[in-house]
């Protein structure tokens, strides 16, 4: 009875065994995910082929199997092959696209461009050939996840996720130098001293932020009419310094003298005791009375007389 029995139980697992199926090598196979399933190696299976068999190599990379493995498996999973030679193997290559810079770029300048504002970002980096290899089937976001930048020195360095939310996001460090660059007044022409300088004469350059002191012209308002102290260079930063403003009087000229309220209006000549700009206030002799009164240059050989109590003769 015993012989009996056991070949009973051996009929049992026969008729709970996968009928054999027939198959042909996949000789050269890509993947997209991070398993190889047994359809991948083998052609023309109709059970097991999601069955997964073996980890996939990182993206861009290739494993080898060789026919010992092979034909390991086709037994373990009766798949109807054998090694036709010791030669039979199946390369797989895990399916993958290159990050580099180009398509960092944007990403960083943007976060750069939250911390140094006023200007264009010029960006340079550190490792322009950078190339990372990412699944193909990873999401193509680039996050940047932390920015460290020293303005002073212009340099940073970031951390940036590549495939945020998929199932492998992968991590590069970026590192180069952003300046800051901004737009300066500069003169289109040579202006002498002497001469007003006008909407017409000025242009713009750009220059870093670091070379941005309290004294350098930074607005047209800083350079229209007025009048350089020197010859300056052209298309060159200028300083507040080498540029006066227009004197519209100058000391010792005759200048007309006016008072000027809502319901009266009288005008006198004067003397000026000093130079004096537009806006600028300036000592002036009434030459009726040859009393010095103070006034505000508003044209050329004019001046407003606005103190209170002033007497105009």
């Amino acid at each position: 009875m015993k012989p009996i029995i056991t070949l009973g139980f051996g009929a049992a697992l026969s008729f709970v065994t996968f009928t054999a199926q027939a198959a042909q090598l996949h000789p050269t196979v890509t993947v997209t995910d991070d398993q190889i399933r047994l359809g991948d190696l083998f052609e023309g299976l109709t059970e097991q082929a999601d069955r997964e068999v073996a980890p996939a190599p990182a993206p861009g990379r290739q494993v080898v199997f060789d026919s010992d493995f092979l034909q390991h498996l086709a037994q373990s999973y009766h798949v109807d092959w054998r090694p036709g030679s010791a030669d039979a193997k199946v390369s797989v290559t895990r399916s993958s696209r290159t990050v580099g810079i180009d398509d960092l770029r944007g990403p960083i300048v943007e976060a750069l461009g939250h911390r140094a504002v006023g200007g264009r970002l010029e960006v340079e980096f550190e490792n322009p050939t950078l190339r990372a290899v990412v699944a193909a089937n990873q999401p193509s976001t680039i996050t940047v996840e932390t920015l460290y930048y020293n303005q002073i020195l212009n340099h940073f360095s970031a951390e940036v996720v590549l495939g945020a939310g998929g199932s492998a996001p992968q991590r590069v460090t970026v590192a180069g130098h952003a300046t800051l660059m901004v737009d300066m007044p500069v003169l289109m022409r040579r202006v002498n001293p002497g001469e007003v300088i006008t909407h017409a004469d000025i242009g713009w350059v750009e220059i870093s932020a670091n070379q941005l002191v309290g004294n350098i012209a930074a607005s047209e308002a800083d350079l229209i009419n007025r009048t350089p102290r020197r010859s300056l260079q052209v298309n060159a930063p200028i300083f507040l310094y080498d540029v006066l403003p227009l004197k519209l009087v100058t000391k010792g000229q005759l200048v007309t003298m006016v008072l000027q309220t809502s319901n009266m209006y009288l005008s006198t000549q004067g003397k000026a005791v000093q130079d004096g700009a537009k806006g600028e206030v300036i000592r002036v002799q009434n030459l009726e009375s040859n009393r010095i009164v103070e006034a505000t240059v508003v044209g050329t050989n004019q001046v407003a007389v606005h103190v209170p109590g002033a007497v105009m003769n």
